[in-house]
């Protein structure tokens, strides 16, 4: 589930909620939920509500990109 949420300073400097994760991946609400729980996605728990670094929202895109420059 969510990390312990490190200081401040160490945090990412964009985070975003499941939901903006969900519509920036194309992907539902839940798939994001399922994703977090099994550590497919990290996430950290900020003032009662989860967010997720947007660093790791592009890292879970690279694939995805990887093999659609492949089929060209």
């Amino acid at each position: 589930m969510a990390r312990s949420t490190p200081p401040l300073s160490e945090l990412p400097e964009r985070m975003l909620s499941p939901a903006e994760v969900a519509d920036r991946l194309g992907i539902s609400y839940q798939t994001v939920w399922k994703m977090i729980q099994r550590g497919d996605l990290p996430a950290y728990k900020i003032a009662r509500r989860i967010r997720v670094p947007e660093e790791a929202v592009i890292a879970a895109l690279r694939p995805v990109i990887s093999a659609k420059d492949g089929d060209r």
